[in-house]
């Protein structure tokens, strides 16, 4: 009976290998990894300061440093232009009480993400809440690339600044690195 059922097993495993992935009830897509953390404290809002970190530094989950994030944080114009410096009104807190506050979130790049110097295949994005917002964002994934340019921007409006939005904007942060390892398909 052993050797009848080796053959058996032999076509039933290449039949298993040959079948598509989506019939496959024990094949799951590869799941994107945490790489670590880049605290992006919006405490300088409130005082109506930019935030302008060329090199942010991302933390793992033992806290040593894997790279770095360049990460603007700046009020903007109802159109999504920053302003210039020394335009903004604000001096504290209390000054953004009951008004309409734009503000411009601008992720630009990483640089010298070790995990991706071990394999040039994978990618990296980064995915964050912003405090009045209620869904996670994100950046496009970028793959081959040991400093990926994310070149990304979303614009954030608090159409009348309460207490509670004035106290968070003091104390809140932003921003997670995370890595995949699943690659775009590439044109032939």
């Amino acid at each position: 009976m052993v050797l009848r059922s080796a053959p058996l097993r032999g076509r039933h495993n290449q039949k298993a290998l040959d079948a598509d992935q989506d019939q496959d009830p024990f094949w799951d897509p590869p799941e994107d990894l945490f790489l670590g953390s880049a605290y992006v404290y919006l405490q300088p809002l409130a005082y109506g300061l930019d935030i302008d970190e060329a090199k942010m530094p991302v933390s793992n989950y033992r806290g040593v440093t894997i790279g770095h994030l360049q990460v603007q944080v700046c009020l903007c114009d109802q159109d999504g232009k920053p302003l210039a410096p020394g335009a903004s009104d604000i001096e504290a807190p209390d000054d953004l009480l009951k008004r309409r506050v734009d503000i411009l979130v601008r992720v630009s790049g990483a640089a010298q993400i070790d995990w991706l110097a071990e394999d040039s295949s994978r990618g990296t994005y980064v995915k964050y809440r912003f405090y009045t917002d209620n869904k996670m964002r994100h950046t496009r994934p970028v793959h081959n690339s040991d400093s990926p340019r994310y070149d990304y921007s979303k614009q954030f409006t608090i159409r009348s600044v309460s207490n509670k939005v004035a106290r968070c904007s003091a104390a809140s942060y932003i921003c997670v690195l995370r890595g995949t390892n699943t690659c775009p398909l590439k044109s032939v």
